[in-house]
């Protein structure tokens, strides 16, 4: 951290085992599956409806392989 920043994706398992312990984003993957379900059953009962498109935000999970914020 203190030449290069790194930041990973997807908050794997591994992240917390590297050194320094890598920053990632972390996608909200529960309520991506609950929404997922939500969407499927309102589209079986009502198979003409249009299509709907959603974002959920994902999470910055700070650890030690990104630099401290410089003001």
């Amino acid at each position: 951290p203190d030449d290069m920043s790194l930041i990973g994706f997807d908050d794997i398992p591994y992240a917390v085992t590297t050194w320094p312990p890598l920053t990632t984003i972390a996608q909200p993957v529960e309520k991506i599956g609950t929404r997922a379900v939500s969407l499927l059953l309102e589209r079986v009962g009502e198979p003409e409806a249009p299509s709907r498109r959603e974002v959920l935000a994902p999470v910055l999970v700070e650890r030690e392989s990104c630099a401290a914020v410089q003001k």
